[in-house]
């Protein structure tokens, strides 16, 4: 049985271990997993001394247990093998990539496109994704973003083989389900509105109102949804415990400890001056810091003096407060940092890689458009899923985007586009298209051929990213004297 099981899986065990050995080697050149950020260099004193009787705090802590889980006791494992400090977490941060690029994505693009995919697409992905996220920071260093992100796309899967299922799976499988939602919302809050979309995709396909009315599906409902429910308090009652008896604790001695609602709110002030967190320097938000000056008049220069000494907040209702009072700059704001999060630059300004990743949400505009040809097409309970990914982005649009932070977005739209066959049918058309004008005449064998207008529209919606993404750097003040793309 387990060897047949093996031979079932035998491309995605493969496949995992290709992107397992691509993010082994990468990794292999880092000494230090807590070298380059300040929060990973933070936490990773508080996971040293976890066990040491006088552990060391860490504002990272807001974001819970999964802050300094599993590290402590990769860390543990590491000091009882007498192996490297950050020798177990490379190989955490290995398994995670793997499952991300190999099974994660691949998996849940597949059942959204219902097709059966190819391996040369699934490795195309595992080499792209590396090449657009391998200056990302997440990998090698100590955050929640890939666990958070590979939490996330478990929980998806997880949905979508509920759904095909329906209330006969297995009840320990809702359970494990329920489990994943519990995790998802013990994170930093980024992943919360859209582990709250996974839930209303779930009610919708496998909790309809018809089911609670009919008598004899009624006690199979109540007892999937309430083996759901199960999985997700163990998780979020420990994250409740983990709190109370060991961040509160250094709270109450005077560390500055903020909770997430207590980040929130200052990020919410403190962000309105910078979009985004670029390759040494930060863009500045010009038009924020225009809507704060005329919001609080004579009182702006003691809001900038509070923010300039790490104080100032502001709540969530008081931001859409004075975003509100100029609707059209605010929302110029929220889209600019929505495209900025699609804009793969691999941190230089990069012409390939941003060729790459306008190419790919082109390409699923126009999956789109193919797949959605009614408003009830548009709209079905898959639109809320993917909704879910779009949501995981949101709270960035708000504050402050640094590319780390986006992977599940931009995942989606990048494994989207290399899975579904319009970009390659594309190629296709346009090569056949050549080969007939040459084998005739080079001139008028083209010049009979329909125009192609999808081509132009790309052409075009290129030029006008790459016009856009000049524009906002030309705000970088170390910038504009210099060529600002690189290959």
């Amino acid at each position: 049985m387990f060897l047949g099981q093996l031979k079932k899986h035998r491309k995605n065990i493969l496949l995992f271990l290709l992107a397992f050995v691509i993010m082994a080697i990468y990794l292999k050149t880092f000494d230090s997993m807590a070298a380059i950020s300040g929060d990973a260099a933070s936490i990773w004193q508080t996971i040293k001394s976890y066990y040491s009787g006088k552990m060391l705090p860490s504002y990272v802590m807001y974001k819970g247990f999964l802050s300094v889980f599993p590290y402590v006791w990769l860390y543990q494992l590491s000091l009882f093998f007498h192996v490297g400090d950050f020798f177990f977490v490379k190989l955490y941060h290995c398994l995670l990539f793997a499952y991300i690029v190999a099974i994660g994505f691949p998996c849940f693009v597949s059942r959204l496109l219902h097709k059966n995919v190819e391996v040369w697409k699934r490795i195309t992905i595992i080499f792209l994704l590396f090449f657009l996220w391998k200056f990302n920071i997440a990998f090698s260093q100590i955050m929640v973003d890939l666990p958070s992100l590979t939490c996330f796309l478990l929980l998806v899967n997880s949905v979508i083989h509920l759904a095909e299922k329906g209330l006969q799976a297995n009840k320990i499988y809702f359970i494990y389900t329920g489990l994943l939602f519990g995790l998802n919302l013990c994170f930093s809050g980024q992943y919360t509105l859209a582990t709250i979309c996974v839930f209303a995709y779930v009610l919708i396909k496998l909790f309809p109102v018809r089911m609670l009315r009919d008598k004899a599906m009624r006690l199979t409902t109540v007892l999937a949804l309430l083996c759901l429910i199960i999985g997700i308090v163990p998780p979020k009652a420990y994250n409740t415990y983990f709190e109370k008896t060991v961040v509160q604790p250094f709270r109450d001695q005077g560390v500055w400890l903020p909770t997430s609602q207590q980040w929130a709110e200052y990020v919410f002030l403190n962000k309105m001056f910078n979009e985004k967190s670029s390759t040494g320097a930060a863009i500045p938000d010009h038009r924020g810091d225009a809507i704060l000056q005329d919001y609080y008049g004579e009182e702006y220069k003691e809001v900038v003096s509070s923010i300039q000494t790490g104080g100032g907040s502001i709540t969530f209702f008081e931001y859409l407060k004075i975003s509100m009072t100029h609707p059209v700059d605010s929302l110029s704001r929220w889209f600019n940092r929505l495209f900025l999060s699609l804009s793969l630059d691999n941190g230089r300004q990069s012409i390939s890689s941003l060729f790459l990743a306008y190419t790919a949400l082109f390409t699923v505009l126009l999956i789109i458009k193919k797949k959605c040809k009614t408003v009830k097409e548009f709209f079905s309970p898959t639109f809320v899923l993917i909704s879910a990914f779009v949501c995981a982005v949101l709270p960035i649009c708000a504050t402050f985007v640094e590319l780390r932070y986006c992977m599940v977005l931009q995942g989606l739209i990048i494994v989207a586009a290399v899975f579904d066959d319009t970009i390659w049918d594309g190629i296709k058309s346009f090569w056949d298209c050549i080969k007939k004008g040459i084998a005739h005449h080079p001139f008028i064998g083209i010049s009979e051929k329909r125009f192609p207008y999808t081509f132009a529209l790309y052409c075009i919606f290129l030029l006008i990213c790459f016009i856009h993404y000049a524009a906002i750097y030309e705000n970088v003040s170390s910038i504009p004297s210099q060529i600002l793309f690189t290959w």
